[in-house]
C-alpha cells in the first residue's frame, strides 16, 4: 500500500507491454473475422493488469478517506459554532447530537462501522480504521487475483487444448 510509485510504474509498464504484445500478435497473424484464442488470452491478461491498477486506486482512496472525514467534521463543527453565535436563542441544536451507541456494559464499542460513531473516534483511531480497511482490500486482492488467474488458465487451456484438439482430429477423420 505504501509503495505507490513502484506499483503505479509497474502497472502502467505492464499495461503498455500487454498492449504492444497484443498489437504485435495481431499484425503477425492473418486477419480473420472471428476472435482468435490469442485475442482472448491478451484481452484477459490486460483486464487483470488493469484491474490490479484499479484495485490499487481503491486502496489508495480508502486509505486517505480519514483526512476527508476529519475535514468534514471540522467544517461541520465550525458551521455549528457559527450558527450558535448568530442566534443566541437557538435551542434546536440542544440534545440533537448523534445518538450514543453503547454496549451492554455502557462502553462505546470501538471498531464499529457506524458512521455516527466516527464522531467519537480520535483522529488517530479514525486513521487506523481506514488504513486497516485499505490493508484488508489489499490482502484479499493478493489472494483473489492469482486465484482468479489460475481459474482462467484452467478453463482456457482445457477449452483450447483438449476440446479444440478433439474438434480438429474429428474433422480430419
Amino acid at each position: 500500500m505504501d509503495a505507490a510509485p513502484a506499483r503505479v510504474a509497474l502497472g502502467i509498464t505492464t499495461v503498455l507491454t500487454m498492449t504492444t504484445q497484443s498489437s504485435g500478435s495481431r499484425t503477425s497473424l492473418p486477419k480473420v473475422s472471428y476472435v482468435k484464442a490469442i485475442d482472448i488470452w491478451m484481452a484477459v491478461c490486460l483486464l487483470f493488469v488493469f484491474s490490479a491498477l484499479l484495485e490499487y486506486a481503491a486502496v489508495n482512496f480508502v486509505s486517505r478517506q480519514h483526512k476527508e472525514l476529519l475535514r468534514f467534521h471540522r467544517k461541520r463543527k465550525k458551521n455549528k459554532d457559527d450558527d450558535i453565535r448568530e442566534n443566541r436563542f437557538n435551542f434546536t441544536g440542544y440534545g440533537m447530537g448523534p445518538p450514543c451507541i453503547q454496549a451492554k456494559d455502557g462502553v462505546v464499542p470501538k471498531g464499529s462501522n457506524n458512521p455516527v460513531q466516527s464522531a467519537f473516534l480520535t483522529p488517530e483511531e479514525m486513521r487506523k480504521v481506514f488504513i486497516d480497511r485499505a490493508k484488508k482490500i489489499d490482502t484479499i486482492s493478493r489472494a483473489c487475483f492469482p486465484l482468479a488467474f489460475l481459474i482462467f488458465n484452467i478453463f482456457y487451456w482445457v477449452i483450447y487444448k483438449i476440446v479444440r484438439h478433439e474438434d480438429i482430429h474429428q474433422k480430419q477423420n
